[in-house]
């Protein structure tokens, strides 16, 4: 065996520890509609699409100060709110929460991304016999497992 495979061997553990880490992948269940549109409707995006998160916070900006421009109006008309602003049938906070489940999303595809890349690159540096000693390994895994 390469004098670096007990190297690769410990940061092949250590990409694997990660992937265990990350946990299930995020759901992208939304509370809304998933398509946040602006004021005519000419102007959208699909939430599902989005990977430039700045276009959130744009949005989420966009909310804010229709949020508090509706509670200013509300105030100089003299009128009592009966319901908290919502855009497109949507409240701020929904929105919001619809946001933040594709940035956690994308997030976790990425670290996938980048630790699949990490064992494939490690694995091709594995010398032909460390690669033998793994597979017994494993095997002997999957057979204590029964």
């Amino acid at each position: 065996m390469s004098k670096n495979d007990g190297a690769i061997k410990e940061l092949l553990k250590t990409v694997e520890e990660q992937k265990k880490g990350l946990g299930k992948k995020p759901r992208g269940q939304w509370i809304t509609n998933g398509v946040f549109k602006y004021g005519d409707g000419r102007d959208y995006f699909n939430i599902n699409t989005v990977t430039d998160f700045t276009k959130l916070a744009e949005a989420l900006g966009f909310l804010f100060s229709q949020s508090v421009n509706f509670d200013k109006a509300c105030t100089r008309l003299d009128i009592v709110k009966e319901h908290e602003f919502k855009w497109d049938g949507y409240t701020v906070a929904e929105w919001e929460e619809d946001f933040v489940t594709r940035i956690a999303i994308v997030a976790y595809d990425k670290k996938k991304k980048k630790l699949d890349a990490t064992t494939a690159k490690l694995n091709t540096l594995v010398s032909p016999d460390a690669k033998t000693a793994m597979e017994i390994d494993e095997i002997r895994a999957m057979l204590d497992r029964g």
